[in-house]
């Protein structure tokens, strides 16, 4: 599978609240493509919806410096 693979596949847990199954999926598409900023998005909020804060805030900082405006 391709990165954005997995980052669709995270997104459509995300919507469905799955949220440790979107940190999974999202982290391999970051593994895959290190520039995914939509990648860090969907988990940084994965991880702000299980109130795992701090990996939220980094998470969300890199989307931001990739140029991820969804905010």
């Amino acid at each position: 599978m391709n990165y954005s693979a997995y980052d669709y596949r995270g997104r459509c847990h995300w919507f469905m609240k799955n949220f440790a199954q979107t940190i999974q999926d999202e982290g391999m598409s970051i593994s895959l493509n290190p520039d995914n900023g939509n990648a860090f998005d969907f988990r940084g909020r994965a991880y702000y919806f299980i109130k795992n804060y701090q990996s939220a805030i980094v998470d969300t900082s890199k989307a931001i410096e990739l140029g991820v405006n969804n905010f």
